[in-house]
């Protein structure tokens, strides 16, 4: 089994999703103040929640491009 351990930094998610916490909240769909009590280095569950966040961003970006 491959297990993985989070190493992504509350920092590089802040900078992935738009820059601030407010765009990671909005994006994450959770508060600011949740945003802002995140550790340094993200939880397994954190990553997931900015990765799926992430991916929700891709595709809505490739459902508006032209084919």
């Amino acid at each position: 089994k491959t297990w993985h351990h989070a190493t992504m930094k509350r920092k590089d998610a802040i900078k992935l999703l738009g820059g601030s916490v407010r765009a990671v909240a909005s994006a994450t769909e959770l508060t600011t103040q949740a945003i802002y009590k995140w550790p340094k280095v993200l939880s397994d569950a954190q990553e997931g929640r900015v990765m799926l966040a992430l991916s929700r961003i891709a595709k809505k970006q490739r459902l508006k491009s032209p084919p």
